[in-house]
């Protein structure tokens, strides 16, 4: 093809572009961003994973609030998260636990934090930039694939964008009311993990680059979070006498054995400005090149991550001499923001660099890359945005069926439990990820002298070569069916 073909090429579907976006109703741009994110979410809807994870620690203190018909005292940190666990402890106490239950509370903070998003894409740039920040939010995995899942990542996530957007409404109508909403919403951020807290610092930086004149009302935003934070503080000085009570909990956590640090490890110290525990982490990617770049190295290639950096940076090569200044500036100061958590992130808190732990970050990239997009879609390069959204959504769609679930594992545990009662044993971290089966609470742990027992094998029943003492044992049954390849779930009998 010559190169005035191409052009003529390019222009036709150009046109066509052109023609389509014309014609197609108001109502159609939601409808596909919504489309795109229950896609990326419902083909492998993980849900509740348990297994020594952290939902299983969210479920047990919901557990403890149903039983007690009322909040508990947490005995860790993450029972001090209560924006996650009133609401599941509200749907598990009225609903019954199910997996459905359990998840719901997730999904209504996961499909609120894209709807957030987009609305903070259409008051920053446009309504078009909004939905298309949604849509690349609804495609990262590391975000989507936790939807129904039991963790605090888009919990904090979502208050932190609802600040965001009732600051912005607060400035723009000079509104006292939505200035302390902005700020009890960031408390509630806060309350959810004490990370946010990060997210508050870099705000009030932030400040400092608003208008003097139309600023001052953001100030009523402080006695907002002041209010939520004092709050909690009073009720744990009322029940305990320590108002600190949570964020020893928070500062304590690292002294919980963690298969993410070395064996060994020593957690006596505070992870606050520690590069032992920076350079400790285990690398989700496998990079170990040198301890301060590593974990940007890793969540990079990450693909939970990654693809989503890679689509903005693909964007920001092709299409950044379309966006005009305005948008320019305020894609950098949002990006550079999030960016600026993240480092504090990783070198002040020293948390574990995981993907989950960059999700505002993440949200950044959607908001910069959606503005490029944008630019460069309506200054005529349409089939390589569409091209490369497509392709970011084609990817998520395939790393979501690649990552691991036990879910369709459940219903044959629940027949095994049935069909053997009393007579099967199983180790906890097995009982933990089927703590949503009937029943499994009657499972003793080894060593019981039960006949039968359940293991979880990542490489396949074949490849799960354990003994008791010096008994072996046999396989007398597996559930692979709907799990991720090669893992199953195993029943085997001892000899």
């Amino acid at each position: 093809m010559t190169l005035t073909h191409a052009a003529r090429h390019t222009g036709a579907v150009g046109d066509k572009f052109d023609r389509l976006e014309h014609r197609l109703p108001r109502w159609a741009g939601p409808i596909a961003v919504v489309f795109a994110a229950l896609a990326v979410m419902l083909i492998n809807p993980i849900g509740f994973s348990g297994g020594g994870n952290d939902d299983a620690y969210y479920v047990e203190a919901a557990r403890c609030w149903v039983a007690g018909h009322g909040a508990c005292l947490p005995a860790n940190h993450w029972a001090s998260r209560w924006p996650l666990v009133a609401p599941i402890a509200l749907l598990t106490g009225l609903f019954g636990e199910s997996r459905a239950t359990v998840g719901l509370a997730p999904l209504g903070f996961w499909a609120a934090s894209i709807m957030l998003l987009a609305w903070l894409g259409r008051l920053w740039f446009d309504r078009a930039t909004g939905l298309v920040a949604g849509f690349m939010l609804a495609a990262l995995p590391v975000f989507t694939a936790s939807a129904l899942q039991p963790w605090i990542d888009s919990t904090e996530l979502c208050f932190q964008l609802a600040a965001l957007v009732a600051a912005t409404y607060a400035l723009r109508r000079q509104s006292v009311v939505l200035a302390i909403g902005a700020g009890m919403l960031a408390g509630l951020a806060f309350a959810s993990r004490e990370t946010s807290i990060l997210f508050v610092g870099v705000a009030a930086l932030a400040w400092f680059r608003v208008d003097r004149g139309r600023r001052v009302i953001l100030l009523w935003a402080v006695p907002g979070l002041v209010a939520v934070v004092a709050l909690e503080m009073a009720v744990y000085l009322a029940a305990t006498g320590d108002p600190l009570t949570r964020f020893n909990l928070a500062l304590n956590h690292v002294e919980i054995p963690s298969e993410e640090l070395p064996k060994g490890f020593d957690t006596s110290h505070s992870p606050l400005l520690n590069p032992a525990y920076i350079a400790a982490w285990r690398r989700e990617a496998g990079i170990h090149l040198w301890w301060p770049v590593d974990p940007w190295l890793n969540l990079i290639a990450s693909p939970r991550f990654g693809w989503l950096a890679t689509c903005a940076a693909l964007l920001l090569v092709t299409c950044r001499a379309t966006l005009r200044e305005a948008w320019r500036r305020s894609a950098l100061q949002i990006v550079g923001a999030a960016l600026l958590v993240a480092v504090l992130l990783v070198y002040a808190l020293a948390v574990d660099p995981k993907p989950r732990m960059f999700l505002l970050l993440g949200c950044a990239l959607a908001l910069g890359g959606a503005a490029l997009a944008m630019s460069g879609w309506r200054a005529g390069r349409k089939a390589l945005v569409g091209s490369l959204l497509l392709a970011l959504w084609g990817v998520g769609l395939a790393i979501e069926t690649r990552m691991l679930s036990f879910r369709p594992a459940e219903s044959p545990a629940a027949a095994w439990l049935t069909s053997y009662p009393g007579q099967i044993e199983s180790d906890s971290a097995t009982r933990s990820l089927l703590m949503l089966v009937p029943g499994i609470d009657d499972v003793a742990l080894p060593g019981s002298g039960r006949p039968l027992r359940i293991a979880t094998a990542i490489d396949g029943c074949a490849e799960l070569a354990w003994q008791s003492g010096t008994t072996p044992v046999r396989l007398l049954d597996r559930a692979s069916r709907g799990i991720v390849k090669p893992a199953e779930l195993c029943l085997f009998a001892y000899r």
